[in-house]
């Protein structure tokens, strides 16, 4: 679909809500370089007919919903149910050079990198981590149905009841098929901390394996999982970010994100 230029924050929501992955442009009417990439990224939308691409201009709107704050532009932000998915700009990508200009043209090849990772096409309904381990975007009710015979015994959700994609009946049609169900809500991937990971600990270790762990867009679900399996296995921050990307999460893209991890595998080690 085309670039659409927005000027309310109610659309804005709407779109970073959507079930599509939604591409949002940060630009700035004085961005000489956010007007030199223009037609590349109408290149991209038309690539990408599946995906929204929006653009807003920070000299004329700065929005409160993003989940993050543009510190340059043009910054481009991914979004799948109202969860930020990565963020990402020209200064921070790596460079040898001084000259802050000299990222710029390695700055549309990581964006489409990026529409590339979030759009692939899941083959599977969850993604295993390890034989106990699996994780998930919140999972359809006429799916849940289906997951006894795949082999996993136990779910835990972490979707707010309520919630975009809550399945209100979740526990009632796992139970029919012999699988335990456990929800512990967790509002979003940025509010998940050593404390909720200590409060998680007895769910991921008493229920049933192999256990799947569901979250809106599965964000929060591969962060859990993520975090859980390098502290079991002393693994470090490289290896996360390794795994997350294999998975098609972009966790480099989420500074806050990392910050907690950084911290939580170092106080494991």
């Amino acid at each position: 679909m085309p670039v659409k230029t927005l000027d309310d924050e109610a659309d804005i929501k709407t779109y970073i809500s959507s079930d599509k992955l939604t591409v949002l442009e940060c630009i700035a009417t004085h961005c000489s370089y956010c007007k030199a990439i223009a037609p590349r990224i109408d290149e991209l939308s038309k690539q990408y007919p599946d995906i929204n691409f929006i653009s807003i201009d920070l000299d004329k709107l700065l929005p409160t919903n993003l989940s993050f704050t543009p510190s340059a532009t043009p910054t481009f932000a991914f979004y799948r149910n109202s969860v930020l998915l990565s963020t990402i700009n020209a200064a921070s990508l790596p460079t040898n050079d001084s000259n802050s200009t000299s990222t710029q043209p390695a700055l549309l090849p990581s964006v489409q990198s990026l529409i590339s990772l979030f759009s692939q096409k899941r083959k599977e309904v969850y993604n295993k981590l390890t034989e106990e381990l699996a994780f998930s975007e919140q999972i359809a009710a006429q799916d849940l149905q289906k997951l006894a015979s795949t082999g996993i015994k136990s779910v835990l959700d972490l979707c707010p009841e309520g919630g975009k994609g809550y399945v209100s009946d979740e526990k009632k049609l796992l139970s029919a098929e012999g699988i335990l169900y456990a929800n512990f809500p967790i509002d979003s991937p940025t509010a998940i901390t050593h404390l909720t990971m200590k409060k998680l600990e007895p769910h991921l270790k008493s229920l049933s394996k192999p256990l799947l762990i569901h979250s809106p867009a599965g964000l929060s679900a591969a962060i859990v999982s993520l975090s859980y399996t390098a502290k079991e296995y002393g693994c470090g921050i490289e290896e996360i970010t390794m795994w997350a990307r294999d998975f098609g999460y972009d966790l480099e893209g989420l500074p806050e994100v990392m910050r907690f991890l950084q911290n939580y595998v170092k106080v494991s080690e």
